[in-house]
């Protein structure tokens, strides 16, 4: 499983997408609260953003992950959780399932662990570069993604686009500037300087992307789902 983390302070190929999916979160409109599953948790990097609004939060994942030893609670995989139907009362799913080989069966699986009423928070990448290979298989639209949703019988709220063509466009490039750093003599400062004017201006200008019509949902780097299982 995949982990995504809080936004980092570095200017690199991540930062953009970090920032844009942290801010993503904070806004959600939908309230957590009661028991929360961290669903591939990782090093927790969401819990001081979204921990205080819930009772427990708890983490699930291998002990050994790309990030290093996880702070797992308990482990396991998404596509098998070692928990009893209607446990949890919110689901918290974050860039873990283009890492999963079975999408379908993860949902199936979210959609059992949750109490009736229950919330699942799910992220996933629709335009970004490879990562943590081999065990990256999959990009999703908002369309595949509500189709997921619905064949678990879970009832989608909303699917919000993280970032827009700017910054979308933006994160590729300075992806793609890595090369910078091999130059001779000046080629860390080159490096540095690209990925923090290209960095910085990709995130303030993202918000013209809206401005010629879907740009946010047509090309976005990440999607927010949110959903909920029935009574």
């Amino acid at each position: 499983m995949s982990h995504s983390h809080a936004p980092s302070t570095a200017w690199d190929c991540s930062k953009i997408s970090q920032q844009l999916l942290h801010d993503a979160l904070v806004n959600l409109p939908e309230t957590c609260q009661g028991k929360l599953l961290d669903l591939g948790c990782g090093m927790k990097p969401y819990q001081p953003l979204l921990g205080a609004r819930v009772q427990r939060w708890f983490g699930l994942d291998f002990e050994s992950t790309h990030a290093g030893h996880s702070k797992a609670d308990a482990y396991g995989s998404a596509l098998k959780l070692p928990f009893k139907s209607a446990s949890f009362d919110v689901v918290l799913c974050t860039q873990v399932l283009e890492h999963v080989t079975r999408p379908r069966k993860l949902f199936r699986e979210v959609a059992r662990v949750l109490k009736p009423q229950g919330l699942l928070i799910l992220t996933v990448p629709q335009t970004t570069p490879l990562h943590e290979e081999p065990e990256d298989y999959y990009r999703f639209t908002c369309y595949g993604l509500k189709l997921l949703a619905e064949r678990a019988d879970l009832a989608v709220l909303q699917v919000t686009p993280v970032g827009g063509a700017i910054a979308t466009v933006g994160q590729m490039v300075l992806w793609h500037c890595n090369f910078l750093g091999r130059v001779p003599l000046i080629g860390p400062a080159l490096a540095a300087i690209a990925q923090v004017t290209l960095g910085w201006s990709s995130l303030k200008l993202d918000r013209l992307s809206t401005a010629y019509g879907g740009g946010a949902t047509k090309t976005t780097i990440c999607w927010v789902l949110t959903a909920r299982k029935p009574a």
